[in-house]
């Protein structure tokens, strides 16, 4: 359990710093605003053997960027996978969640100065939030990493138990078993009348 904890911060790290990676990679794009540019990097990043998809959603909960061209304009609900977590009542949204065979990371994307001057969004006191990105990652290598570090323990248990069973063994033997055989071999010559 430790260690899948530990493996769990570690990928919730990973994804905290790929999707910084993804907003800076993609920054000087969307503040020139090159859509197709910024659309090309995704794409390009989407392809990876680690990263399964990359989704841009906008404030309304469409997709208005995607790894995946097909998913552009899709809109996605409140009670949606990738929604229900962080708008649930009451609940603190996880930032990274599972998402079937992958992992997925949601970050908010905040409207900040530089956004306001290049002139596509409104001041920052009216719209705080730009969107939000949302990096789907493949769970394939923390699950193969789990998996061989279960056998280690597994191994290193069993390992243990051999090894202190063995010494428990030899001190039974030495301190209980050796004493009782001498015992037992004193009374036979009592019986046999030897009394020295």
């Amino acid at each position: 359990r430790s260690t899948e904890r530990g493996f769990n911060a570690f990928v919730l790290a990973e994804g905290q710093h790929t999707s910084a990676l993804i907003r800076r990679a993609t920054q000087d794009a969307m503040l020139l605003n090159r859509k197709g540019e910024v659309q090309g990097t995704l794409e390009r990043i989407g392809r990876g053997s680690t990263i399964t998809g990359v989704r841009i959603y906008g404030t309304e909960g469409r997709v208005v960027m995607s790894s995946d061209r097909r998913e552009i304009g899709r809109r996605v609900g409140i009670t949606d996978p990738p929604c229900a977590p962080c708008h649930a009542e009451g609940v603190k949204p996880p930032e990274t969640t599972s998402a079937g065979p992958g992992l997925r990371h949601l970050s908010v994307i905040p409207n900040d100065a530089s956004c306001v001057a290049a002139g596509c969004h409104a001041p920052v006191r009216d719209q705080p939030i730009v969107g939000v990105l949302d990096v789907e990652m493949s769970s394939k290598p923390l699950e193969t990493t789990l998996q061989a570090a279960r056998h280690r323990t597994i191994w290193t248990m069993a390992s243990l138990i051999l090894v202190t069973g063995a010494i428990s063994a030899a001190f039974i033997h030495r301190v209980v078993h050796r004493p009782v055989l001498r015992l037992q071999e004193g009374t036979r010559r009592i019986a046999r009348g030897d009394l020295d």
